[in-house]
């Protein structure tokens, strides 16, 4: 890695320092100070115990998963048995905490010169890539500060193919990370996301490819219109925000003042669901689905889902559910990302409001599902043919051929 990447490196790191100190959000002294002085302290570590895996599990393509829980939820699944189906060895690998890695003494020397406080993150990259030497590795940790020396690492043996697992949003700094071969991108909504960024770290080729859970299988006719409606619930760490929990106040009360609609809430799969499940307690028509349940189970007798924001919406109307926004007035925390507002109905700020909403999405419920259609084609280039299309773009990456359309983007710095 040259000095020119290394100083960028650092540049991009600063820069999200700043922006998440314009956006109101203060950098906390741990992240400051004791992070960095952790890993130095692990570089210094590293310097003497770092050497080449003892063994080596070779394979076409390896799924380095960010964590065990997003590893736990097995929605690669489909697409892992679709790889295998066409010949392909597929592996499988979690991103450890440092303290395991030290442990497990997961670390070989990285072929190029770094500075000594990247040590011990380039020694873990490199012990990933000699453990395994895949063609095709895959990440799913958007931002994360080892897709650098990984897309280097990985050198000659075979390409980083980041693939997220949601369409690319503005409110993020970590989507300015793009230092990957090849970016798996939902479609044009992400796209324009990414080329309209201020700043991009990296450069990478950008594949427009659709979710990579979709097939055949994930497919619902439209249900007739009904009184059955669904919540998408939010990220926990939300959730323990004052203002999304006045949110869900709202929405609560819309359900205890409508009883002859039922209000299905569907979990966040880290949530503890603490809330909806007390408030199950008390009002008679909101029922609490299992959070791992799969979607097209939860949505099969669901006319209307409710979004304060989720990517779920896209993987709803993909199912011909149309969804309706829920927020609250002058909530700047919450934008349209999706443009759901676009497609469907401006968003609901009260129980009234919201009741307004839904019993006009009903009365013209046909526009509204051809409404689903159209923003599922807004955010999503392949449908159910998504996975029969990321499968020929990874064989053909893994035969060296890379024979698929793909949009070039390059590293964007003006800060």
């Amino acid at each position: 890695m040259n000095k020119e990447k290394i100083k960028k490196y650092q540049d991009y790191f600063l820069w999200q320092h700043k922006a998440r100190n314009l956006s109101g959000g203060k950098v906390k002294f741990s992240k400051r100070i004791i992070e960095p002085l952790r890993y130095y302290i692990y570089s210094i570590i590293t310097f003497f115990i770092a050497k080449k895996p003892k063994q080596i599990k070779q394979c076409d393509i390896l799924f380095f998963h960010g964590s065990e829980k997003s590893r736990d939820l097995n929605i690669r699944d489909p697409l892992i048995a679709e790889l295998r189906k066409n010949g392909l060895t597929v592996l499988e690998d979690t991103q450890q905490k440092p303290l395991n890695i030290l442990k497990k003494c997961l670390l070989t020397p990285y072929k190029y010169n770094v500075p000594f406080k990247y040590l011990f993150i380039s020694n873990y990259m490199q012990f990933i890539i000699e453990a395994y030497r895949p063609k095709v590795i895959i990440t799913d940790r958007n931002g994360s500060v080892y897709s650098s020396f990984l897309k280097e690492a990985i050198q000659p043996y075979g390409k980083v193919v980041h693939m997220a697992h949601c369409v690319t949003t503005d409110n993020y700094t970590r989507f300015s990370m793009i230092d990957y071969d090849y970016y798996f991108l939902c479609g044009n909504s992400s796209l324009a996301k990414i080329i309209n960024r201020q700043i991009r770290f990296g450069s990478t080729k950008a594949v427009l490819t659709g979710l990579y859970f979709s097939n055949q299988y994930f497919n619902m006719s439209p249900n007739n219109a009904s009184k059955n409606i669904l919540l998408f619930g939010i990220y926990p760490n939300l959730e323990k925000k004052e203002s999304f929990r006045l949110i869900y106040d709202m929405i609560k009360q819309w359900a205890g003042n409508n009883p002859d609609y039922h209000l299905y809430i569907k979990p966040h799969p880290r949530s503890h669901s603490d809330y909806w499940k007390a408030a199950s307690q008390t009002i008679d028509n909101i029922i609490v689905l299992d959070a791992r349940e799969k979607l097209t189970s939860c949505l099969s007798n669901i006319s209307i889902t409710l979004s304060i924001y989720t990517n779920a919406v896209i993987d709803a109307a993909l199912l011909n559910r149309p969804a309706l926004m829920v927020s609250l007035d002058n909530m700047n925390e919450v934008d349209d990302e999706l443009d759901l507002e676009t497609f469907y109905l401006p968003r609901a700020t009260s129980p009234e409001q919201l009741q307004d909403n839904i019993a006009a999405m009903l009365d013209n419920y046909p526009h509204y599902v051809e409404q689903a259609g159209k923003f599922a084609q807004y955010h999503l280039e392949y449908k159910q043919d998504s996975i029969d299309y990321i499968t020929h773009c990874l064989l053909s990456i893994a035969d060296k051929k890379e024979d698929f359309p793909s949009i070039t983007i390059d590293e964007k710095m003006t800060m």
